[in-house]
């Protein structure tokens, strides 16, 4: 279990958000848990899973628990395994782990943005990823786009490249229990 601080127990949680986001993913997690965590959110875009796991590790505390998101589920994994001693529970929403699951349309996007049509794949995410059937469609679409535009397109090429580039260290080895 984490370290308590304080009296109040607060854990610490690192949240690890999707591709492109930031802490308006956790808006209202974070808004309802403000009590009982301390919370950090991370954006981080190296140019490999393996980096960005040390980045993560960097900043983040002594012991926590880890929440990630699509991209950040995976980047999530890859700390687990690094350092299982420092995280106390993991929680992954929204993603399927691995290297990029469709690698051509990846670098078809890289492409793109390189070209200066970082707006055209932004659109295309926001469709692609959000549920097109929900109650609040065109609001996440729209705080999707918010947030990729605010995080720009060196953080995507940074973030998508790192899915094509290395195998995450969690599917050479199995995690060590500590």
């Amino acid at each position: 279990m984490p370290e308590a601080r304080g009296e109040s127990a607060r854990l610490s949680v690192v949240f690890l958000p999707a591709m492109l986001c930031d802490d308006e993913l956790y808006r209202p997690q974070l808004e309802g848990l403000r009590d009982l965590i301390d919370p950090l959110v991370l954006t981080v875009a190296e140019a490999t899973i393996a980096e960005a796991a040390m980045t993560v590790l960097r900043y983040a505390p002594p012991r926590f628990l880890i929440v990630g998101t699509s991209y950040g589920g995976n980047l999530a994994l890859e700390v687990v395994v690094r350092e299982p001693s420092r995280v106390g529970g993991l929680w992954m929403m929204g993603c399927n782990p691995g290297p990029a699951s469709d690698p051509i349309a990846a670098r078809e996007r890289n492409e793109l943005v390189q070209r200066g049509e970082f707006d055209a794949v932004v659109d295309e995410l926001a469709v692609t990823i959000v549920y097109q059937h929900g109650p609040h469609v065109t609001d996440v679409a729209n705080s999707f786009r918010r947030m990729a535009r605010r995080a720009g397109q060196t953080v995507f090429l940074r973030q998508n490249a790192s899915l094509l580039t290395d195998e995450p260290i969690w599917r050479k080895s199995p995690v060590r229990r500590s």
